[in-house]
């Protein structure tokens, strides 16, 4: 395999069409007994189009149009969120995430599907070789190659809840305090089943135009890696993943996630 340097990230020419090769190539990233090696932290997404790029706007509109009679202080991104747990009022997570961080919201939220300032991560590369091939979510078919991304992040640009509760507030109310001008990484607490199953991380963007990862100057200590999927190795990748118990059911266990899973997954990796 050739990598091509692509100015902000590196890109390997080839893609690939077999899980164990990708899922060396992810492994090797990290050096079993390497001692520096053991103290960075690598995430990985996979996305369903290899011409995405890692944007958190890239699977919605281009700018998110609120009213300006909205009664929510804050940007477009606070407004969503206010509106959010105003309708949640009701729902039995509703005091519970209340008695916990602000944060915990957002991270439910955006489990949820709402339109926020996160994008999707995970320290499991299992995880996102299957987001890149799977073909329920995106509704897309084995004509359509997918990526995934690596990411390296410095020590200085990872945050946990306890960091994020002590340096920044997301109350609209009291006013904006996102000090920082730059996207961060953020190791979330387990607020839903889904961020432990598909071992959940964030990077969190700030601006009012957030300019997508890829498109960003590297920053030092810090790694971008893109790995294409060849679209003729998208079933053959499912089935092996199928069999290893990462699969749509596994990864979104609602009743639904579980119904697609037995419609259109399950036939495949049954007899196994």
């Amino acid at each position: 395999m050739a990598i091509v340097d692509r100015g902000n990230y590196k890109e390997e020419e080839e893609p690939f069409d077999d899980l164990g090769a990708i899922l060396n190539y992810l492994l090797r990233l990290r050096l079993p007994g390497d001692k520096e090696r053991d103290k960075e932290f690598w995430s990985f997404r996979g996305q369903r189009k290899e011409g995405w790029n890692l944007s958190i706007a890239h699977h919605s509109a281009d700018t998110l149009k609120v009213g300006e009679n909205d009664d929510t202080n804050g940007d477009e991104y606070d407004k969503l969120l206010s509106q959010y747990k105003k309708r949640m009022l009701h729902s039995r997570e509703h005091d519970y995430l209340n008695e916990k961080s602000p944060w915990w919201w957002l991270f439910f939220a955006k489990h949820h599907n709402l339109h926020t300032r996160l994008l999707d991560w995970t320290s499991n590369p299992l995880v996102a070789i299957y987001l890149a091939v799977e073909n329920i979510i995106s509704n897309e078919d084995d004509s359509t190659g997918g990526a995934i991304w690596a990411l390296k992040v410095n020590d200085k640009n990872f945050r946990t809840t306890a960091d994020l509760d002590d340096r920044y507030r997301l109350d609209p109310s009291s006013g904006r305090t996102m000090d920082e001008r730059e996207w961060f990484m953020i190791n979330p607490d387990p607020v839903t089943p889904r961020i432990v199953l598909q071992s959940g991380k964030f990077t969190y963007h700030t601006g009012n135009q957030p300019k997508p990862i890829d498109q960003m100057e590297r920053r030092p200590g810090e790694e971008l890696i893109k790995i294409k999927i060849n679209p003729k190795g998208n079933a053959g990748i499912r089935k092996r993943l199928g069999i290893m118990n990462i699969h749509h059911a596994s990864l979104f266990p609602s009743p639904t996630g579980i119904a697609f899973f037995v419609n259109s997954e399950w036939p495949v990796i049954a007899k196994y």
